[in-house]
């Protein structure tokens, strides 16, 4: 597991937040290292980089033997902004990595890439000339050799000029740790149950004046909504997703067992959440930011069918959708666990903004995918339904779905709001079985670096026009 499983007695993570950051963070290394489980690959690519950013170039020396004292010594600073487990068994492990550094000269350099590590006894160590970056990307900034490498090269596959890089990042592992216990992090019973309960203090509490004082615009060919995308040659990429859907009048729940799978799994996750949602559970919502595994993006305001409304109406839900999640944002911002520089720097890896939009119900019109481009909002649908909020739903069903994923990059759409049956178990009976049928599993903004978007002007299920149903819906 990613998450380290803390004794029940020892300093209260309270008294850690009021302590001073160089003694509360003694505290916390002395007494974890004495009963921690050992590393894995993730937690020790972590624990490297922060020795590598912190001066502790002994530490680094021990976790990446054949490194140099000189190379780890010209590093000023290094951020860790993503990693994932791209492969890994009993003794190797091959990680996809993005790196930030400032050298002692204050030029800054990023690698994007690959690094492998093998387990020796129980500790798993950074194999020193493994370093691999992608096609056109830098090498390792740590390696003080050759010449300085440049920041990645941004790809545009829908053949328009991006406004901005995509973002490949997340959260913070040690914002993840640090404000919560493993414990708080874990499912919870009854968690998961929905209700009735109209709850009017659930408004934001701010709205921005207008969508571009937090968004840029989508523009051209990046408009429309993206249901999948064409690999490239030799890739499998699979995006999860799942949608946080609360109605006006509902009380929806929080699937923790589904979140517990994948983190156990280590399987990036794209979760929609419905505005409404992000604030009945913003402690849930500001850990889904939190954790480097997982993005989060909208699903509108309180899933209310977008293609019937006039345009006032959509405006007015996408603004205060988004300011829901500024809110959930700003509330992590304002935690105590978010002092001091590591707090700072974890905090620079979490978007102020979202970036990803999901129509509710798959419904949408030209007018709303115009509205939603302005905000700076790439619409993204699915290719795959597992239907796991189906009344015929059942853990065979959701496994064979999943199974139905083709020869990769397909979006997946589940549940994990507590109305879903059986997503949790199904899986985690699949996602082994996908991983060594050679599937990648990603978030979505991974995927978008996987290939070409494939997009659509209008929005449907699995089919052009399979969705009107909900128009005679809320018709009535």
């Amino acid at each position: 597991m990613r998450i380290l499983d803390l004794p029940s007695k020892g300093p209260d993570r309270n008294t850690w937040g009021s302590l001073g950051v160089p003694f509360g963070a003694l505290v916390l290394v002395v007494w974890v290292s004495a009963v921690a489980a050992p590393l894995t690959p993730v937690q020790t690519l972590e624990v490297y980089y922060q020795a590598v950013d912190g001066g502790d170039c002994e530490q680094a020396l021990r976790l990446r033997p054949g490194y140099t004292m000189t190379s780890c010594k010209i590093v000023k600073h290094a951020t860790l902004e993503h990693v994932v487990v791209s492969r890994q068994d009993a003794s190797h492990a091959l990680l996809s990595i993005r790196v930030k550094f400032q050298k002692a000269d204050n030029d800054e350099e990023t690698f994007s890439g690959s690094v492998e590590l093998e387990r020796r006894d129980e500790d798993w160590i950074i194999k020193t000339d493994s370093f691999k970056a992608s096609p056109a990307g830098p090498r390792d900034g740590t390696d003080s050799s050759g010449p300085a490498p440049s920041a990645p090269r941004v790809e545009s596959f829908s053949g328009s000029t991006p406004t901005q890089a995509p973002r490949l990042l997340h959260g913070s592992e040690y914002l993840l740790q640090r404000c919560w216990r493993p414990d708080e992090l874990r499912a919870s019973a009854g968690e998961e149950e929905f209700g009735w309960d109209e709850d009017p203090s659930l408004v934001p509490r701010e709205l921005p004046a207008n969508p571009q004082d937090w968004s840029m615009p989508v523009r051209g060919t990046d408009r429309g909504t993206i249901r999948s995308v064409h690999p490239a040659a030799g890739g499998m990429p699979l995006a999860l997703t799942f949608n946080l859907i609360e109605r006006a009048g509902e009380r929806s729940g929080y699937d923790g067992e589904l979140v517990d799978v994948l983190r156990r799994l280590e399987v990036p996750a794209t979760f929609f959440a419905s505005g409404t949602w992000m604030l009945r559970h913003a402690e849930r919502a500001r850990q889904l930011l939190a954790d480097p595994l997982f993005e989060l993006g909208l699903l509108g305001w309180d899933h209310h069918n977008m293609a019937l409304l006039g345009a006032d109406e959509v405006e007015l839900r996408l603004l205060r959708s988004e300011a829901a999640y500024r809110e959930v944002w700003r509330g992590l911002k304002e935690s105590p666990c978010t002092r001091g520089p590591k707090g700072k720097a974890g905090m620079s890896l979490i978007s102020p903004v979202p970036s990803l939009f999901r129509f509710p119900y798959g419904r949408c019109a030209a007018t709303t995918l115009d509205q939603v481009a302005a905000f700076g909002l790439r619409a993204v649908q699915w290719s795959l339904v597992l239907d796991d909020i189906a009344r015929d739903s059942s853990l065979d069903s959701i496994f064979v779905r999943l199974q139905m994923t083709g020869t990769g990059g397909a979006i997946v759409v589940g549940h994990g709001d507590g109305r879903e049956r059986y997503t949790a178990t199904a899986l985690a009976m699949a996602i082994p079985r996908l991983r060594k049928q050679g599937y990648e599993l990603v978030s979505i903004s991974q995927l978008l670096t996987r290939g070409e978007p494939v997009t659509a002007m209008t929005c449907y299920e699995q089919e052009p026009g399979d969705n009107l149903s909900y128009d005679e819906h809320f018709r009535n």
